[in-house]
């Protein structure tokens, strides 16, 4: 993972613990920044608003709770139409 890689996953990660501790309204990009410990120059190249931010975070969470959804229903898809367990 590239450098820009690493510091929107480090930033989001930083963001939706504020966001789950403290709330949206308590979290600001100042503190986003501080708790990585980037410049807040950093986080608003990366993301404009604390929305946009807000709008990464759910994302994230989408897509992770979309794939451990689907998880078990490909395994059992796999199994249907091959006649044996998935791996």
């Amino acid at each position: 993972m590239g450098g820009r890689a690493v510091t929107v996953v480090a930033v989001l990660a930083s963001a939706e613990q504020m966001l789950v501790s403290d709330s949206y309204l308590a979290t600001t990009v100042a503190g986003i920044s501080g708790a990585f410990g980037v410049p807040i120059a950093s986080v608003y190249r990366l993301f404009p608003t604390k929305v946009a931010i807000l709008k990464a975070v759910l994302d994230v969470a989408i897509a992770d709770a979309d794939q451990d959804l689907q998880s078990p229903l490909d395994r059992r898809q796999k199994r249907r139409s091959t006649g044996r367990p998935a791996s």
